[in-house]
């Protein structure tokens, strides 16, 4: 050890308050380098904080108040289409079918598959129309002009993947529009707005008991 600790019983702290003073300092410009956003968490981050932005979403994982109005907004449109002039509503379930074939065309597609896209939404208006004016034999005769569409159209890109996405357009002209042709099939009777209206009020009670249901079981 150096004389002059030795002389000096108080060096050894003396240099460990100057240590400790340098290292303050040395965080003090940490902190002032990092920015005012970062010192409003000292601690770091506390995840806690978002979790009344969540509660806001629902048990069900979704904006309750914006599915509400949704559904609502929906509802209104199909059943005003049916009172006040029926063939509107066939407009309104071809637009769906539009809808619902591009979301789930573009959802196959992350996956790698690429099922054709026009001659499906082409083939949903027609199963459409068909299913209004030609019942449920033209509507199973408009699921197989759209299928074998989409397997010529698909027939343009190669050979390569083409079981597979003429498959996965199958599966979309089955899922999508001839499953929603069955609307078209309702409504077109002389009866068909008693009969939609009814068709959607059991939907309805169907997921909203079964949203409570859930609710109420955890």
């Amino acid at each position: 050890m150096p004389e002059s600790y030795a002389a000096d019983p108080y060096a050894n702290e003396s240099y460990a308050a100057d240590q400790y003073a340098a290292d303050q300092y040395r965080s003090d410009q940490y902190n002032a380098a990092e920015g005012p956003g970062d010192q409003d968490y000292p601690g770091g981050y506390d995840e806690s904080e978002d979790v009344p932005a969540a509660k806001a979403t629902g048990r069900a994982g979704r904006n309750l108040p914006a599915a509400i109005g949704v559904g609502v907004l929906l509802g209104g449109v199909a059943v005003a289409s049916l009172f006040l002039w029926r063939p509107a509503f066939l407009a309104v379930v071809a637009i769906a079918i539009g809808i619902g074939i591009w979301e789930l065309v573009r959802a196959i597609r992350t996956t790698g598959v690429n099922p054709p896209l026009i001659p499906l939404v082409a083939g949903g208006a027609l199963m459409t129309g068909l299913a209004w004016y030609g019942q449920a034999d033209a509507l199973t005769f408009g699921l197989l002009v759209t299928v074998l569409a989409a397997m010529v159209w698909r027939l343009a890109d190669g050979v390569f993947g083409y079981s597979r996405d003429v498959t996965a357009a199958t599966l979309v002209a089955v899922y999508v529009p001839f499953l929603a042709g069955f609307a078209a099939l309702l409504a077109s009777p002389a009866d068909g707005d008693i009969r939609v209206l009814v068709t959607l009020a059991g939907v309805v009670l169907s997921d909203t008991g079964g949203y409570i249901a859930g609710g109420t079981a955890r």
